[in-house]
């Protein structure tokens, strides 16, 4: 078994046969916040991602493509900015199916099955090996959290009584309530084609500033959909660094990118 035969199997597998579908470009609607109005929403998102310097999370995921089920478990670890581990794990014990992890200086993705490590020192796409979601590894665990990466490269609107908030570069389409900044739901798009990769949409708890509990996962061009369930969540966790470097057994064959 592969390692990328994980929460998205049916992406990989099947994408050679996958339905693209070109949507409309994406473009800001409604009212345009701009000034005091625009730079106090976007300060109150940065001070609340600010308050996140670690988080550990159990994650149970199931992707349906045709009539083809698969689900498997996911350990994610991480500290802002730079580190990043997502273990992969079968249902039903904790012995990994792989492992992903990214520092500052690398990444390594460990396919334990096939024994074999693929080593990079720049962005690759080994992450989406792993997920199936076209995220950079710097994002993935904060959208995981519904916490939208910020910075000042954002149009701002509102629409139908709700903040919509999209990237300069297209990339992210996130929709949030007002006045409380909870993301409901995000579009996920190839920023130089525009194409809808994913849509997420968000389940919260009943307590005032819950985190996500569920993601519900679309993707279009595949015709697949799918869920992560968080089971277990602590915030702002002690984590070594040495968690995140993984060393690499001697039996492994070693793919540099």
């Amino acid at each position: 078994m592969r390692i990328y035969r994980g929460l998205f199997i049916a992406l990989v597998l099947f994408s050679s046969g996958c339905f693209t579908t070109m949507q409309p470009p994406v473009r800001p609607r409604g009212e345009i916040l701009v000034g005091e109005e625009r730079a106090a929403f976007l300060k109150e998102l940065r001070d609340r991602r600010a308050k996140v310097k670690s988080a550990r999370a159990l994650l149970r995921a199931m992707v349906k493509q045709n009539e083809e089920r698969y689900r498997y478990r996911y350990a994610l670890a991480f500290t802002d900015p730079d580190f990043l581990r997502l273990d992969v794990l079968p249902l039903n014990n904790a012995f990994p199916l792989g492992v992903f992890a990214a520092t500052e200086k690398r990444q390594v993705l460990l396919q334990v099955p096939e024994k074999k490590a693929i080593v990079s020192e720049s962005y690759t796409n080994l992450l989406e090996r792993v997920t199936g979601l076209p995220l950079p590894e710097k994002d993935f665990p904060w959208l995981v959290l519904g916490i939208l990466p910020v910075t000042d490269e954002y149009d701002l609107t509102r629409e139908d009584g709700k903040l919509v908030f999209l990237s300069k570069n297209k990339r992210y389409r996130a929709v949030m309530t007002e006045p409380d900044l909870q993301m409901t739901s995000l579009e996920i798009r190839d920023p130089f084609q525009e194409q809808l990769h994913a849509q997420i949409t968000y389940e919260y708890g009943t307590d005032a500033g819950a985190m996500p509990r569920k993601l519900l996962l679309s993707f279009p061009r595949y015709e697949a959909e799918g869920n992560i369930r968080i089971t277990s969540l602590t915030m702002n966790p002690e984590l070594q660094e040495s968690l995140f470097e993984l060393l690499i057994p001697e039996d492994y064959s070693v793919i540099m990118k």
